[in-house]
């Protein structure tokens, strides 16, 4: 799932099914439903969203990237070298459902081995912050590669005022202090 996508989805339905409506019929599908008439509920803002995607971030992940296989932080950050941000977020997505789907035991290995440079300062702070959260919300400790990883400047993933609202009253801890603003949505799967 394509988390950042996925929150936004959930502030206009209540339908489950809405998503992977949205996810698997592509951005000509999202943009069709949401012109005016089009469907209930497509706020201006939500469609901005929505518009600012790329097209081919709604193709889907290779088939050898779509088990239900653990997915180590380490792998998470190769994935997201080159990518578009949709495809990022769809990584993200499956990398951090798969972990709360595994024992305790194996999540905590999952985040040990230090990742390579995703190519971007930015997401590999992300990276680091995402490890860290989900090491928190397992009763451990930042993992030791992660722990002073920090962006000079604030980085607003959804740099909409309502993004930026929603960022300053919701980022998780682990992502605020190193910079990283993101709406607590993303990680409702976490």
């Amino acid at each position: 799932m394509i988390l950042g996508v996925v929150g936004i989805l959930r502030e206009v339905s209540d339908d489950p099914g809405e998503e992977a409506r949205c996810v698997t019929g592509g951005l000509a599908d999202v943009e069709q439903r949401g012109r005016p008439g089009g469907g209930p509920g497509y706020s201006d803002d939500w469609l901005a969203k929505i518009g600012a995607l790329d097209p081919s971030d709604f193709v889907a992940l290779p088939a050898d990237e779509v088990d239900d296989q653990p997915m180590p932080i380490a792998k998470l950050a190769a994935h997201l070298v080159d990518a578009t941000d949709g495809v990022r977020w769809r990584y993200v997505g499956r990398c951090v459902g798969n972990y709360w789907s595994e024992p305790a035991d194996v999540r905590n290995r999952l985040l040990v081995d230090p990742p390579a440079s995703t190519g971007d300062p930015r997401w590999d702070v992300f990276v680091a912050a995402l490890a860290d959260l989900l090491s928190s919300k397992d009763g451990h400790p930042c993992p030791v590669w992660a722990e002073h990883a920090s962006l000079p400047e604030p980085w607003w993933m959804f740099d909409t005022p309502d993004g930026r609202a929603a960022a300053e009253q919701y980022t998780p801890d682990e992502f605020r202090r190193r910079g990283v603003m993101v709406s607590g949505e993303e990680f409702d799967v976490a």
